[in-house]
Formats: C-alpha cells, sequence, structure tokens
C-alpha cells in the first residue's frame, strides 16, 4: 500500500472529476439513474483524496474497502465513511484493544 502511495506522490488533484462527483451524487439524490456515468471525465493520473485512499487499499494492499460501490463507479468520502468493511476492521482492532 504504501508503495502504491509512494508512486502517486506526484499526482495531481482531479478538480474535474470531484465537480462532476458532487454533480453525479446531486442527481442520484434526485432520483436520476446514474450508474455508469461516474467515469465520463476521470482522469488516469489524477486523483481527489477518496479515491486515492480507496486506490491505496485495493492495488496496494488487494482490500476492497467499498465492496458496496459497484466497480467502476466513483468512490466518495461518503463511501468509505460507510464502508462495512471499516466497520468490521475498526470492531476487530477495538475489541482487541488496539484503538
Amino acid at each position: 500500500m504504501i508503495s502504491y502511495l509512494l508512486k502517486s506522490l506526484n499526482a495531481n488533484y482531479d478538480y474535474t472529476g470531484v465537480l462532476y462527483l458532487g454533480i453525479l451524487k446531486v442527481l442520484a439524490k434526485m432520483g436520476c439513474d446514474t450508474r455508469g456515468m461516474a467515469n465520463r471525465f476521470q482522469k488516469d493520473k489524477d486523483y481527489f483524496c477518496s479515491e486515492l485512499c480507496y486506490l491505496a487499499f485495493l492495488e496496494g494492499g488487494r482490500l476492497d474497502i467499498v465492496p458496496e460501490v459497484p466497480s467502476g463507479d466513483i468512490v466518495s468520502p461518503g463511501d468509505i465513511a460507510r464502508s462495512s468493511v471499516l466497520k468490521t476492521l475498526l470492531l476487530e482492532y477495538s475489541d482487541a484493544g488496539m484503538v
């Protein structure tokens, strides 16, 4: 995971992608079907925070921290906050006295 993050150090912030994500989330809340539209403005080498975090776990650690989000969709900070995987990990660490 750390090596993946180190390789991403020179990546730019994806302003277009995060703006588009916001528009898609608003449209989805209004009941519009936005599936399959997520990667329209996505750039391969630019990231926003939640996307970089998700990819670091997935590519670097082989752990899908948001299995609730369909593959190829944009991962938002809210998706990570609601992650069942992370909640399970936090509970396990908490029970072990590591948190």
